[in-house]
């Protein structure tokens, strides 16, 4: 069994996370329109997470939860939207309705999500 350490920027985001029960980190689209090694990095991460792996939210230098991975459709790891795996900026409108995020633009960033 993995466990994956996540750091968050505040306790609000820790809420949220709980109440949505659903992880996403955000990224930002790199200007070259290709994914760079940090993005590669994440992305291998999302993708080696299987049902049962524990996540730990880490916020200050504390650790504020502990979770465990869960399957939604066979699967405890989703794109966002489709393509959400290309390094393309997308307009939020026209993804909007095909998200799984999709509170406000800044969920674009939001790639990958683990549940």
């Amino acid at each position: 069994m993995a466990g994956y350490i996540f750091t968050l920027d505040n306790i609000n985001s820790l809420n949220e996370i709980i109440l949505n029960q659903v992880y996403s980190t955000n990224l930002n689209i790199p200007q070259s329109n290709r994914w760079l090694t940090h993005h590669e990095g994440t992305f291998t991460d999302y993708l080696s997470m299987t049902e049962g792996d524990n996540v730990y939210f880490f916020i200050k230098r504390k650790i504020y939860g502990v979770g465990k991975l869960i399957n939604i459709n066979g699967e405890c790891k989703h794109l966002n939207f489709p393509g959400a795996d290309i390094p393309i900026t997308e307009d939020f409108l026209d993804l909007k309705d095909k998200m799984i995020l999709n509170k406000s633009t800044f969920y674009l960033g939001n790639r990958f999500i683990c549940t």
